[in-house]
């Protein structure tokens, strides 16, 4: 009873599940961490840009209270990393034998067989490669036009 004769309730605290120490998981934690990291973003901003309803996904992930981020989630992130290794993020890395994309709470999705996971894993690869040949062919493009402008300005001064 409270001083003022009211009965206390009691409440029931749960225990804090513990981080898992899956070695796949524990890489895809450390992949996340660096990405946003690199491109300088927190959790709730990564979730803002990605218009996610928030970052909860993210802190669990982080905390061990999941395996890794859904596949849609990765898919709403992935603009906003553009240079972040997908592939790791998604737990089929290169280096790994056939893992497959988890849910949020670390199952994996339709049965998540091998031949699907190689065939993420290669159109993660290509994604990838593509992203870097933009990269290569913006850069060349602003390059040609730096030269066009200074072709221009030696135009304007030949014509004074």
């Amino acid at each position: 009873m409270s001083e003022a004769g009211v009965p206390i309730k009691e409440s029931r605290v749960s225990k804090p599940r513990r981080a898992t120490k899956d070695p796949l998981a524990e890489r895809r934690r450390e992949a996340f961490s660096a990405a946003i990291r690199s491109h300088g973003l927190s959790p709730i901003e990564l979730a803002r840009r990605a218009e996610l309803a928030n970052a909860n996904s993210f802190y669990n992930f982080k905390a061990g209270r999941s395996q890794g981020l859904s596949a849609e989630t990765i898919r709403k992130i992935a603009p906003h990393l553009p240079h972040a290794d997908l592939g790791v993020l998604m737990g089929i890395s290169s280096g790994d034998t056939g893992g497959a994309v988890h849910d949020d709470n670390g199952r994996t999705p339709n049965g998540g067989s091998d031949r699907k996971s190689a065939a993420l894993a290669q159109l993660t690869k290509s994604v990838q490669e593509m992203r870097s040949g933009l990269d290569t062919f913006k850069d060349a493009i602003a390059a040609c036009l730096q030269h066009v402008v200074e072709i221009e300005n030696r135009l304007a001064d030949l014509e004074k």
